[in-house]
């Protein structure tokens, strides 16, 4: 890149400048100056990777995955909890949303993936409904790949689904026939 090349402003001005005092104390203060600018901008672009990342870099990466560094650790230590951080992802699937949301509802839930693959549907049933779904919206936020996207539904009872003759409504409480038991 631009910013590995030696630095040499005597080097763009013609020959007849190359021997003037000035000229050699200003190539000599704007080569340091440089090779300082260069040196941060490579920083910068080091620390885009955490592959690459320096000091700075790691640090960040470590505070954004929530990891507390060892008093002594090496870069390279501490390179490679991050990068093993960033792989270790478990694979998310219906069943381990359905178990998050039974967690967080209280309740039995069906979890369904939509026909394009991107797209949970979680629908419950329980005995009133969820005024506040955000606190399972921000979990599942967080363990869902951004390109999979969910809605929290509530079930209603449909009249198809109560039994079809008297005696076997007469059977259940108003609260099973409305949950659908």
């Amino acid at each position: 890149m631009w910013y590995e090349d030696q630095t040499d402003y005597k080097g763009y001005l013609p020959d007849f400048y190359q021997d003037v005092k000035e000229i050699r104390k200003l190539d000599e203060i704007l080569n340091e100056r440089m090779d300082a600018f260069k040196e941060a901008v490579k920083g910068l672009a080091d620390n885009v990777c955490a592959v690459t990342a320096r000091e700075k870099g790691l640090a960040r990466y470590e505070k954004i995955l929530g990891i507390v560094p060892q008093t002594g650790e090496n870069l390279s230590a501490r390179r490679n909890k991050v990068l093993a951080k960033l792989l270790d992802k478990p694979p998310i699937h219906e069943e381990k949303v359905k178990e998050i949301a039974e967690t967080y509802l209280g309740s039995d839930v069906d979890v369904e993936l939509s026909k394009s693959g991107y797209t949970y549907v979680i629908a419950y049933r329980s005995q009133a409904k969820l005024l506040d779904a955000e606190p399972l919206k921000n979990v599942l936020r967080q363990i869902l790949p951004a390109n999979i996207a969910f809605t929290v539904e509530y079930m209603y009872t449909l009249w198809n689904e109560i039994p079809p003759t008297w005696n076997a409504v007469k059977q259940k409480t108003w609260d099973e026939l409305r949950l659908g038991a």
